[in-house]
């Protein structure tokens, strides 16, 4: 299931878990479209379970972080992923230079939000 709490104007919680649903990756980019309109914004994502989107989404996935880098770039606060697993610990510093906005890997949401409220203030 695809869900997103949005406790503040600019902040978004995504979370995507099981049992996975045909509409979860429909939604999520319905997500991300409305992100394109957003202005100093953050969001963070958190994934349990099987995570694979289809291997269209992840292709249309990479096709719209390279059409909206700009845009990222002047918007977007910051991008925190909240994983239990040592393994997205362990890429966040490739990833934090490969995305056009602040990231970070935390392992609880509250940890998350206090850094993505942090950044959204100044």
């Amino acid at each position: 299931m695809f869900s997103c709490a949005q406790p503040q104007e600019n902040l978004y919680h995504l979370s995507i878990y099981l049992p996975r649903m045909e509409q979860d990756e429909i939604d999520f980019f319905n997500l991300l479209k409305k992100l394109e309109t957003q202005s100093n914004f953050a969001f963070s994502i958190e994934v349990k379970g099987e995570k694979a989107f289809s291997l269209e989404a992840k292709k249309k996935l990479a096709i719209w972080f390279k059409e909206n880098k700009t845009h990222l770039e002047k918007t977007c606060k910051g991008f925190a992923k909240i994983s239990y697993k040592k393994h997205d610990h362990d890429k966040q510093e490739a990833l934090q230079k490969a995305f056009p906005c602040p990231y970070q890997v935390f392992k609880n949401r509250l940890a998350a939000t206090e850094w993505l409220l942090q950044l959204t203030s100044r």
